[in-house]
């Protein structure tokens, strides 16, 4: 399964980013309680926000882990990235809490 790419319009660090790719990763293990409709959701949340990188590599990618996100009583763990020079967001995994 390819990536799937969505427009959006969200500011982060900063950043205007105008497109969200979600990688297809989540849905190998967490199918039944995340959809692309809850991701974009999570993301939503994120807009007008900073957030210090858990990782930066040297390909210019900063990656974030954001957990205990809370949507509609549920709780879910985010974990996305930036490109240094990049105009979207790319979400690397998301799956429900307990």
């Amino acid at each position: 399964m390819e990536r799937r790419q969505y427009h959006i319009k969200i500011t982060i660090n900063g950043r205007v980013l105008t497109q969200l790719i979600i990688d297809p990763h989540y849905l190998k293990k967490h199918s039944q309680s995340v959809t692309d409709k809850i991701i974009i959701a999570l993301v939503e949340m994120l807009n007008g926000r900073r957030f210090v990188p858990d990782k930066v590599n040297d390909q210019g990618f900063e990656f974030y882990v954001e957990d205990k996100m809370k949507l509609k009583g549920k709780t879910y763990k985010l974990i996305w990235l930036l490109k240094n020079d990049g105009i979207y967001v790319g979400i690397v995994n998301c799956y429900r809490r307990d």
